[in-house]
């Protein structure tokens, strides 16, 4: 086997060095959207063999309206 080269150190030149954050120690994350609440479902006049209004085939009385 052949003998390694000896590297000297004005041959190895060293990559610059990312900047440390000061604040945190993690990255900074992806921004979330803002949390948005569901649309509010109006039950009133609703029977209660009627089909749900949440869109779910069940009756009234045995989805919302209990």
């Amino acid at each position: 086997m052949a003998k390694k080269k000896a590297v000297s150190k004005k041959d190895v030149t060293e990559a610059p060095k990312a900047p440390a954050a000061t604040s945190g120690a993690t990255p900074a994350a992806p921004a979330r959207p803002p949390f948005r609440r569901p649309q509010s479902l109006n039950f009133a006049g609703v029977g209660r063999n009627d089909i749900c209004p949440c869109g779910s085939g069940k009756r009234f009385k045995n989805c919302h309206g209990n």
